[in-house]
C-alpha cells in the first residue's frame, strides 16, 4: 500500500512584540493617616484614575502601536499600521471613495452604497465574503449617523446608524474616542485575524513598607500585545481607513 500524505501544521515566528505597561501612584504615610481620620480614602480614586489611563494607554498601543519599540526588527504594530492590516481610502486622490463620513450632506444612499462597495467590496476582493465585521467609527461619524434614514419631511421610519446596523457585511457598529473626524477601523472577530497577546493582566502591587512612618507606594503594570494575523492566502481581516488628497 502507498502510504497517503499527511499534512501538519507549520510554524514561524510572527515577532508579535508584547510590551508592558506600568504606572504608578503613594502618598506620603502622614496624609494618608490625616484622611483615614475623616474616613476618606484618596489611594482608592488614585488607583482608579491610573488604571484607567493605563488602559487607554494599551488602548490606544493597540490602534496605533508604537513603532519606538524594536526588538530584533520587530516593530510595536498596531491595527492602523501593521502590514498585514488593510486600507480603505476614503479620500478623493488615489482611486478613493471619495466619501464623507461625517458631512450630514452626504446622503443616507451614498453611505449605503460605501457599505456595500467600499468596506463590503475590499473584503470581497480580501477573499472574505460572508465574514462580518465588527466596525469602530469616531463621535463624528456616529453623530451624523444618527440622524433620521429618510431626509423626507413625511418621512422617518428610522436612524440611519439602525439601518447601517443590518448591513449584510457589518456584524456590529460601535462608536471610540480613540478616532475623530472621519476615521473608523474594521476587523472580522475571529483570532484567525486578530487577538490580543496579554502576557500579564493589569494588576495593582504596593511596594514593600518596612516602617510605620514609610509612604504608601503602589505599582499598577500589565502585559499586551496586539496579533494581527493573515490567512495562508494571505488575506487579512483587519481593516482601517485613510484619507487621501
Amino acid at each position: 500500500q502507498v502510504p497517503d500524505v499527511t499534512g501538519k501544521v507549520e510554524y514561524d515566528y510572527r515577532q508579535a512584540i508584547v510590551p508592558m505597561f506600568n504606572t504608578s501612584y503613594g502618598r506620603s504615610w502622614r496624609e494618608w493617616n490625616t484622611m483615614q481620620s475623616e474616613n476618606f480614602d484618596a489611594l482608592a480614586d488614585d488607583q482608579e484614575a491610573h488604571t484607567a489611563a493605563i488602559r487607554r494607554d494599551m488602548a490606544s498601543y493597540a490602534l496605533d502601536g508604537d513603532a519606538s519599540i524594536t526588538f530584533e526588527g520587530s516593530v510595536g504594530y498596531g491595527i492602523r499600521n501593521h502590514p498585514f492590516s488593510k486600507s480603505i481610502n476614503i479620500g478623493s486622490a488615489g482611486g478613493g471613495f471619495n466619501i464623507d463620513l461625517t458631512n450630514g450632506n452626504t446622503t443616507a444612499d451614498a453611505i449605503d452604497t460605501f457599505f456595500t462597495n467600499g468596506i463590503g467590496g475590499t473584503i470581497r476582493d480580501n477573499k472574505l465574503a460572508g465574514r462580518k465585521v465588527n466596525l469602530y467609527v469616531s463621535p463624528e461619524i456616529m453623530q451624523n449617523w444618527t440622524r433620521s434614514y429618510s431626509g423626507a419631511a413625511g418621512y422617518k421610519p428610522g436612524r440611519l446608524i439602525d439601518y447601517l446596523r443590518t448591513h449584510t457585511n457589518i456584524n456590529k457598529i460601535e462608536e471610540t474616542s480613540l478616532l475623530s473626524g472621519n476615521e473608523f477601523f474594521a476587523f472580522v472577530p475571529d483570532a484567525t485575524f486578530i487577538r490580543p497577546l496579554v502576557g500579564m493582566a493589569v494588576n495593582t502591587t504596593a511596594a514593600v513598607r518596612l516602617n510605620p512612618v514609610d509612604d504608601y507606594n503602589f505599582l499598577i503594570m500589565g502585559a499586551m500585545g496586539i496579533d494581527i494575523r493573515a490567512d495562508w492566502n494571505g488575506a487579512s481581516g483587519v481593516y482601517y481607513s485613510v484619507d487621501v488628497d
